[in-house]
């Protein structure tokens, strides 16, 4: 219930921490923040300290989930008529997360553990955070018609 409680909570907050950060940026910190509190499971024994870290990675990650939805909406909105594919491939990502994610989390920690495997996928959350706080602009600033172009392209 550490992890699971408190989006129910928490996620209400979502929208005033985008008002402040904006979307893009919003879902990126807290992502960051949400692996970051992760990491230590990778060395920490204590039950305790490892129920709080999940418990604060939960509330990270419950305000920055809100804030990637936004942004693909922000873009679907650009792409108008079109963006009902970018709907469908983001579904489609998704779906293969959920068969292919457990797959692999499973045969690592096969090998290294549960929860140094937690661990990691915090540090891969922590690492995509950061990257796309350094990389990814603050605003879209490819035109409607660039997109439609981009779109029918691929």
């Amino acid at each position: 219930s550490a992890w699971t409680a408190p989006p129910l909570v928490f996620s209400v907050l979502a929208g005033s921490v985008m008002k402040r950060l904006r979307k893009k940026k919003t879902a990126f910190v807290f992502g960051l923040i949400a692996g970051l509190f992760l990491l230590p499971l990778i060395w920490v024994k204590s039950l305790w300290l490892i129920i709080i870290l999940t418990f604060f990675s939960s509330v990270a990650y419950a305000i920055s989930y809100p804030g990637i939805d936004a942004a693909i909406q922000e873009y679907v909105h650009k792409l108008g008529v079109v963006g009902n594919d970018l709907v469908g491939l983001q579904s489609s990502v998704v779906s293969l997360a959920y068969i292919f994610g457990p797959i692999l989390a499973g045969a690592l920690a096969t090998v290294v553990g549960n929860q140094v495997t937690l661990g990691l996928l915090g540090g891969a959350l922590a690492f995509a955070g950061l990257v796309g706080i350094l990389v990814v602009r603050r605003e879209i600033r490819l035109p409607h018609e660039a997109l439609h172009v981009l779109l029918h392209d691929a």
